[in-house]
């Protein structure tokens, strides 16, 4: 050997190194990384062996360049991508000849190195595989972690379409559901609606939109085909070669320009395809703003790639599985709020005159909670999450359900005595009315029989009869008109309270018998001081509340509706324990009942006309909402909010 050389390797991936063989790695004096040449001065009688990859000899020209020009002998520069391994001598012209020329053992070297360095690079690439898969699992577990419990379908369909975008840099996208309407209910097989749609460099307005699947969209000949379908340049579709089209329509109305794509169907366990992702225009980074009115765009878009497609295929299937029991669960979600409303109206049809009552405090109910949210100050404890929210809609749907087991006649009782009563009660006067005139005409016949009186005593004497009839007469219809007014579910006056008294129980003789003009029991309705209810039908009313718990506490409610039964069991409760039925006082209230019970107050002052009683305005309802929160009976800040946000405007037929 004519010369000796202390040849160094130097590599600039610290794991070749864990590849070299032992025999390899003792042809050389010395091992290091790449980056120690700065920190190193090579000696005349040292070789330099570099072994880079691709990317970084592309993105660090300027430092292998610098490398091979401080060297005063020659260097060999050995750049790897996945299985190909290239020489670049470039840096000094002939660079290897010479070098080969020089001696045998870097030729030797070089053998070595370049067989070496072939599996090393097969090994790195096959790390990297393995690197890439781990953390492509990874970054599906935190996607399906961050939506897997997501139960609101139209969040979680936003949700999937953003992370798929996300995991392939796509600057837009779509996502379509099979077999559902805009409002997600289910309909034929043939119909793809477009629920979610989204755009990173620039606002688009989207509304949902439905189409039969054919091949005239991208989406619906992948549901068809049930394959995948990559583009690299939508423009460039060629219709004669292929059985889709793509539609630029949209681009001329948004000025967007679609390049790439990629369309992606989503089948679940059954091999049922649910849905379509579709995904629009990859970048190098996701988070890039590609501003579409500059001509030069669309060399910021990339192709999607077979990495891309296979990784969506994979989060699609993961996610299809989130994607069905979100769908589920909203059928079921949907079958249940039909059965509430359902349930809700079949208690209002008991009572049309309350009809809607239930709904609107529901909405007023609702509108009020939300408006807690967004209040803070003094209304800090009354913040409500999704979940309470929702148990607060049902509670106030279905509080007044217990009336379901309230006689009719006492929930539809308008009046003290109903008509059949008080027609009753009347008959029994104009019998007496009857019998009188009858005996007044009999006293008058007697006289003219008996012929013991003169003409104009005679004359006289009927008249006083007939006198003293008509005043008996006039007093009992007076006694009809006291009847009538006292029957009517206001205040009673004392004077009309007095005269039932004269009456009670009192029986008038007639032919047929005695007469009584009212009863006991009938006095006792007549004289109710306010309102139309006996102290026993306000306590069968008032059971309504208990009906209302027992029928809601035999519902086996989801843990997110727990408390449902005692939120409506509570909304006739007050808050210095004056109401009913369990007595309970202010910290014994849950927050959501309070709301409730002032919506329900409000509504029954203002709503429209009942046969026992006026409705009132909103300000004269609002007045007596402050009354009651003076007097302690309700939430002062909730009337203060409820007023302030004006939470009870609502439709006119809220459902």
């Amino acid at each position: 050997m004519s010369e000796t050389f202390n040849i160094h390797l130097f590599c600039q991936n610290k794991e070749a190194f864990e590849h070299i063989s032992e025999k390899s790695k003792a042809l050389f004096s010395e091992l290091k990384y790449l980056q120690d040449l700065k920190k190193i001065t090579l000696k005349e009688d040292m070789r330099a062996v570099f072994v880079i990859d691709c990317e970084y000899f592309s993105k660090e020209p300027m430092f292998i360049r610098e490398i091979c020009v401080t060297l005063t002998y020659f260097s060999i520069i050995l750049v790897y991508e996945n299985k190909r391994l290239a020489m670049i001598s470039n840096e000094k012209d002939g660079i290897l000849g010479n070098y080969l020329a020089r001696s045998a053992i870097p030729h030797l070297i070089n053998r070595v190195l370049e067989r070496e360095y072939q599996q090393i690079s097969f090994a790195l690439s096959e790390n990297k595989k393995l690197e890439d898969t781990r953390n492509f699992k990874d970054e599906v577990l935190k996607i399906g972690a961050k939506i897997g419990s997501e139960k609101d379908t139209n969040k979680l369909l936003n949700e999937i379409l953003f992370q798929s975008m996300k995991l392939v840099k796509a600057d837009a996208g779509s996502l379509a559901v099979l077999g559902f309407d805009k409002n997600l209910k289910r309909t034929h097989g043939n119909t793809l609606t477009f629920y979610a749609s989204k755009n990173i460099s620039r606002e688009i307005h989207f509304s949902r939109f439905s189409l039969k699947v054919s091949n005239q969209s991208l989406a619906g000949y992948t549901v068809i085909t049930r394959n995948s379908l990559k583009i690299d340049d939508a423009y460039k579709i060629d219709e004669n070669e292929v059985n889709y089209s793509f539609n630029q329509e949209f681009d001329k109305k948004t000025k967007f320009r679609t390049k790439s794509i990629l369309v992606i169907p989503m089948i679940n366990n059954k091999d049922e395809v649910m849905g379509v992702i579709q995904l629009i225009n990859k970048k190098k980074t996701f988070n890039e703003i590609i501003d579409y009115e500059d001509p030069g765009c669309v060399d910021k878009i990339v192709e999607f790639n077979k990495s891309d497609e296979n990784n969506v295929k994979s989060l699609a299937s993961f996610l299809t599985v989130s994607l069905e029991n979100a769908l589920l669960y909203n059928e079921i979600d949907e079958l249940f709020n039909s059965f509430v409303k359902a349930s809700v109206s079949a208690v209002e049809q008991r009572d049309p005159v309350t009809s809607g009552h239930s709904f609107r405090v529901a909405s007023y109910s609702i509108n009020l909670a939300e408006a807690c949210n967004r209040a803070g100050g003094v209304l800090e404890d009354y913040k409500f999450n999704p979940q309470q929210i929702r148990e607060l809609r049902y509670a106030s749907l279905l509080h007044d359900f217990g009336k379901i087991g309230v006689r009719e006649n006492v929930l539809v009782k308008s009046k003290k005595l109903g008509n059949w009563e008080i027609k009753d009660i009347f008959n029994r006067i104009d019998i007496y009315i009857y019998h009188l005139k009858l005996k007044a005409e009999r006293q008058k016949m007697n006289l003219v029989i008996e012929k013991k009186l003169s003409e104009s005593e005679l004359k006289r004497e009927m008249h006083r009869i007939d006198t003293h009839t008509n005043e008996e007469v006039k007093k009992l219809i007076a006694r009809k008109e006291i009847i009538s007014k006292s029957n009517v579910p206001t205040i009673l006056k004392k004077e009309n309270s007095n005269i039932l008294e004269q009456i009670r129980g009192k029986k008038l003789k007639t032919d047929l018998g005695e007469i009584e003009l009212i009863s006991e029991e009938e006095f006792n309705f007549l004289s109710i001081p306010k309102g139309n209810l006996s102290r026993e039908e306000r306590s069968e009313i008032e059971s309504h509340v208990t009906h209302t718990f027992n029928f809601l506490k035999a519902i086996p409610w989801t843990k997110d509706l727990g408390k449902v039964p005692e939120i409506a069991y509570g909304h006739h409760e007050k808050l210095d324990g004056s109401g009913y039925p369990l007595n309970k006082v202010a910290n014994e209230i849950l927050p959501q009942t309070k709301i409730m019970t002032i919506c329900d107050i409000f509504d029954a002052l203002t709503a429209t006309d009942r046969p026992y009683k006026k409705a009132i305005s909103k300000e004269k309802a609002i007045e007596i909402l402050y009354l009651e929160a003076s007097e302690n009976k309700v939430e002062k800040d909730l009337v203060d909010y409820f007023v302030k946000s004006k939470s009870y405007v609502v439709s006119s037929n809220p459902r």
